[in-house]
């Protein structure tokens, strides 16, 4: 989930990610109470259905739409604010020059790439991230051959790196706190367990749109907790 702004360094003594600079937000926000999405399936998913990859993308929307006052609807013969797509590296440049590259977003304030969010379908992707034996992703068409296939292939974690680039498009950059403060949904880097939002990405979403304000406070707890188990299951 590389982005061209983010500033990193590697320290090789411990093989932390060291920060190098100090975190600053993107100027731009979207000035809408609305925002529309959508996603275009694509031949490569072969392990998510049509109906798994709606449901996934409103659980990842969810899952910040609970934080903000943003309301989120599906689009309907117009084009989206957010739009989700799946390339791989023949179909995107970006990708074929970039092939470690999961997936990228675009920023609001960005003119019309604003909200776009492009996955390298180059790899296999799936909605736990455990992987798949070399010979069911050969029956599935996932791949031609494979040199042992008992041996389990990588398959990528699609909420996790999905929150993550859903972020990027609500006007977040890369978190630059490194470990110091924990794990964050926002930091540069692929964690197939990275689900939830830390409350240092709620802080910062919220900072920015403000917080959704809910008639009884119990219900965000009890919406939290439903959130989490729909998207393990």
């Amino acid at each position: 989930m590389n982005h061209p702004d983010c500033i990193i360094a590697q320290n090789e003594v411990n093989g932390k990610v060291e920060f190098v600079s100090e975190q600053t937000e993107w100027k731009y926000k979207w000035e809408k109470d609305i925002l529309t999405y959508d996603v275009e399936y694509h031949d490569s998913l072969k392990l998510i259905s049509k109906r798994k990859l709606k449901r996934a993308i409103n659980l990842a929307i969810s899952t910040w739409n609970f934080e903000i006052p943003l309301k989120f609807k599906s689009a309907w013969k117009t084009k989206a604010d957010i739009e989700i797509r799946f390339r791989t590296k023949d179909e995107d440049k970006y990708f074929k020059d970039r092939p470690s590259v999961l997936a990228y977003a675009y920023f609001p304030g960005q003119g019309s790439v604003s909200g776009q969010v492009v996955f390298n379908a180059s790899y296999i992707w799936d909605l736990k991230g455990r992987g798949i034996k070399g010979k069911d992703a050969i029956k599935k068409g996932l791949v031609e051959n494979v040199s042992y296939p008992d041996n389990i292939l990588k398959t990528y974690n699609l909420y996790a790196v999905l929150i993550h680039e859903l972020g990027h498009t609500l006007g977040l950059k890369h978190d630059v706190s490194g470990a110091k403060y924990g794990s964050d949904i926002m930091d540069p880097y692929y964690s197939v367990d990275n689900l939830d939002l830390s409350d240092r990405d709620i802080l910062r979403v919220r900072v920015k749109y403000g917080q959704r304000v809910w008639d009884r406070f119990s219900f965000y707890y009890i919406v939290k907790r439903w959130l989490w188990l729909a998207i393990r299951r």
